[in-house]
């Protein structure tokens, strides 16, 4: 995906509580080489927050997307207590263990931690 000489690296725009498409409502820039998007799925109304990051075509060496698992928390019963993304660590929340992370888009092709 290409704009102004510029190539979008990671992005997700899927819901992350229903996993349909969502909408853009608000894009600015928070600092060199990531555009922060507010968005509102079209499906379930939930409103969420993307980080996309990109370099400039000059720049482009390496276009291998970031990969990275689930990692599964369970609590001292056996259910799961929560999950996340092993590249975005454990501070984000997450809602569904889908095919790409919806924090830092990195594909999810790694297999699952259980700790």
């Amino acid at each position: 995906m290409t704009s102004e000489g510029k190539t979008i690296i990671k992005a997700a725009r899927r819901c992350p509580k229903c996993g349909r498409d969502s909408r853009v409502y608000g894009t600015r820039e928070i600092q060199s080489g990531q555009i922060r998007r507010n968005r509102k799925c079209v499906s379930c109304g939930f409103s969420f927050i993307t980080l996309e990051t990109y370099k400039s075509e000059s720049s482009k060496t390496d276009d291998r997307a970031e990969h990275a698992h689930w990692i599964v928390k369970r609590g001292s019963n056996g259910r799961i207590v929560n999950f996340y993304c092993s590249s975005c660590g454990p501070g984000n929340i997450h809602f569904v263990m889908d095919k790409y992370c919806p924090y830092c888009g990195a594909d999810m092709d790694g297999a699952v931690e259980y700790v």
